[in-house]
């Protein structure tokens, strides 16, 4: 009995390790691959809440991914429940977001793979680096246009 809890002990400890694959919790943290995102004019207008003037057309804003060099069409969803409006996209790699037929955001998403999740390290929007992750880091951005 008393080898058999010590072989379990040796296993647990064994198990608990840290991969030297595992690069931990730091530099990174985003349970998910999600990215909720709301614009203002230089007044703060919201410019997603329809029927204020200059908002963007919500029924023609679209997400394309860029997947083997080919822009794939992705759905995107809104929010009005907090005090300005939200797009939420799923970005992957190399995804655009066209809010209208004269202006297209470009984001680049650098995304750490684990084998149950996805999460975010780096985020550029239009070429600007946006987000360098660490814990706790939000998810959440105004854009001012």
């Amino acid at each position: 009995m008393k080898n058999l809890s010590f072989l379990t002990l040796i296993l647990l400890l064994i198990s608990c390790n840290k991969s030297k694959d595992d690069p931990g919790t730091e530099g990174y943290l985003f349970p998910l691959n999600r990215l909720e995102i709301s614009y203002v004019d230089t007044n703060g207008m919201d410019l997603l809440k329809q029927g204020n003037p200059n908002a963007f057309n919500k029924n023609t804003i679209k997400v394309y991914h860029l997947v083997n060099g080919e822009k794939k069409f992705d759905h995107l969803y809104f929010s009005c429940d907090k005090a300005l409006c939200t797009l939420r996209i799923y970005p992957i790699g190399i995804s655009y977001l066209e809010l209208n037929s004269q202006i297209t955001d470009t984001i680049i998403s650098e995304i750490y793979r684990t084998q149950d999740n996805k999460m975010f390290r780096k985020i550029w929007y239009n070429e600007e680096l946006l987000l360098e992750a660490e814990y706790g880091t939000e998810f959440y951005f105004t854009i001012v246009k």
